[in-house]
């Protein structure tokens, strides 16, 4: 007994903890890789649905420059209002960037005036059935859909 004693004493502290210092400088490092990781993954689901958002917008200008009657731009009109409600729970929950924000900002006064313009359209033409005018054909030929990087 008093030799255990005396040698667990008589040991400097690096010789007795050394090795466990060593392998855990190695191992902490790896938890704390996958937990960025994980992070990362989980902000990138984010992303995908802020961007989703964003592509339901530009759809929808789209559609309004081909709608064919007043009733279809009046449930456009209620599916823009939707996406609004969206996009502030979503903003609520999120914290968006500048840049994020001005792409929303542009995208509902695109599908806005898309909707005004194609309203006086129809309107002018006694609300019946009218092709889309030169501005919507424009809009129509090009392409409206975002690139996402997965």
């Amino acid at each position: 007994m008093r030799s255990l004693i005396s040698t667990t004493i008589k040991k400097p502290f690096f010789d007795r903890y050394g090795d466990d210092i060593f392998y855990g400088l190695l191992i902490f490092p790896i938890f704390g890789s996958a937990i960025a990781a994980m992070a990362g993954y989980f902000r990138r689901g984010n992303r995908i649905r802020r961007l989703r958002l964003l592509q339901r917008l530009l759809d929808l200008t789209q559609k309004a420059n081909h709608a064919p009657s007043l009733e279809a731009l009046d449930k456009l009109q209620v599916d823009v209002d939707q996406l609004v409600i969206a996009i502030i729970h979503q903003t609520e929950q999120e914290e968006y960037d500048a840049g994020m924000q001005t792409s929303f900002g542009l995208a509902l006064d695109q599908v806005r005036f898309a909707i005004s313009s194609r309203r006086a359209v129809l309107i002018g033409h006694g609300g019946a059935e009218a092709k889309p005018g030169p501005q919507a054909a424009a809009a129509g030929g090009r392409s409206m859909r975002l690139e996402t990087t997965e």
